[in-house]
């Protein structure tokens, strides 16, 4: 399902969002407030990713 306004697109993660998921997850500064843990390991990253 995706949700599209002019300047917004929100979907569920696909297999080639990996790099941009890896980008920001594993930034402790992005991580910082949210209540799951930054991801690490490349494996947990492709999990969340697709």
């Amino acid at each position: 399902m995706e949700l599209t306004t002019p300047r917004l697109l929100l979907r569920d993660f696909r297999a080639s969002d990996h790099a941009a998921v890896h980008a920001f997850a594993g930034d402790p500064e992005v991580t910082r407030y949210t209540d799951w843990p930054g991801m690490h390991a490349s494996r947990e990253k492709h999990q969340v990713a697709g």
